[in-house]
């Protein structure tokens, strides 16, 4: 039979567009080409990954309804295509398996905003998708947790197992070239430099870690680099904005510290990216992937707390570590390969090399 996945954008960027993209390898790995239904994709992946695009245009006019007309037509091309097994990597309702990264009533409720007339729309989809599904994967506990509380799903129904990261790029490398990739940026070698890898800057906390860092002494060794797009009122001298690279990797490789101050993180991606890379983290204690980091690698403060951060960059001196054996103070296993294994045997389903089921 034939599989899909959907998703809304298949591009080389993160959230549920990376998590595609491991689905995919890992198909390919199975000698499986998925179908892919989405809104859009970047033509140049199909140089490193094997798939059918099968592009369901939604006017921009559209743009409250998108999710909608796009599960609308979703419905009638997997069953015009015969699709036996739909893997939904975003919201529909003909997804045999749901992924779930995140829900939007735990969204909602986390920020305490309202239910307005297209968050109800939105949340009815969702519901759509969790109730037709036959599994649905949760990417963490606290999402499982969202499910059951929020959505009223059966615990039965859900398994959680947490996303996969591509372990040959993200790795420790050695001290020497760590030094290169440090000079290039113009990163001292006495400073710590910690790295806020999100363009989503208000969301990931950027502005609670600005206010910590001015309560630092002027002449602290801290140096903050932000990735995205440069935020002119904030013009403290060591904090430093970068723009977005494909090489992620070797600026978590080259980084003293990872750190976010989300207040809603599902999972958090970026703490298993960067302790398989060697750094360890910083993050708020809501962040979903403080579930399956030691705390070794992982640091935690607490939001609700004041100051709870301060006192981390206080003693950051002590807290300086490289990671050489990442895998032990992560506890799953990453591979993309070891995430299909596990959806097979969780949900009972064998995926054969001739792209059957």
């Amino acid at each position: 039979m034939k599989i899909g996945i959907t998703v809304t954008k298949l591009t080389l960027s993160g959230g549920m567009e990376r998590y595609s993209l491991d689905l995919i390898a890992a198909l390919n790995f199975e000698g499986v080409k998925p179908y892919v239904f989405t809104r859009q994709f970047d033509s140049q992946l199909a140089e490193s990954c094997e798939f059918i695009p099968v592009i369901i245009p939604v006017s921009k006019l559209w743009c409250k309804l998108a999710i909608h007309i796009f599960s609308f037509k979703l419905k009638r091309l997997k069953r015009k295509m015969g699709i036996g097994l739909m893997l939904g990597c975003n919201r529909n309702a003909s997804s045999d398996i749901a992924i779930c990264g995140g829900t939007h009533i735990g969204y909602l409720k986390i920020f305490g905003k309202n239910q307005k007339f297209w968050d109800a729309r939105e949340i009815t989809l969702e519901k759509q998708l969790y109730s037709n599904a036959k599994f649905i994967i949760a990417h963490s506990l606290q999402t499982k947790k969202e499910l059951v509380n929020y959505y009223g799903i059966l615990s039965e129904k859900i398994r959680v197992i947490y996303p996969p990261v591509n372990h040959k790029i993200f790795k420790v490398i050695s001290a020497q070239k760590r030094n290169e990739i440090r000079r290039a940026n113009q990163w001292e070698e006495n400073e710590i430099v910690m790295l806020f890898p999100s363009s989503g800057h208000n969301r990931k906390g950027l502005p609670y870690i600005v206010e910590q860092m001015k309560q630092l002494p002027t002449d602290t060794n801290i140096r903050l680099v932000v990735l995205g797009k440069e935020d002119k009122r904030i013009n403290l001298k060591n904090i430093t904005f970068k723009s977005f690279t494909n090489d992620i990797q070797s600026l978590y490789q080259a980084a003293d510290f990872t750190i976010l101050a989300s207040e809603y993180e599902p999972f958090g991606l970026v703490g298993p990216e960067s302790v398989l890379s060697g750094t360890p983290c910083i993050f708020s204690n809501v962040i979903g992937a403080t579930e399956v980091l030691d705390d070794y690698v992982c640091y935690k403060f607490d939001l609700k707390q004041k100051n709870s951060l301060l006192g981390l960059l206080e003693k950051i001196d002590s807290m300086k570590i490289r990671i050489q054996e990442p895998s032990k103070h992560i506890s799953y296993p990453v591979s993309r390969s070891e995430h299909l294994n596990a959806i097979s045997r969780e949900c009972g389903i064998e995926f054969l090399t001739d792209g059957s089921f």
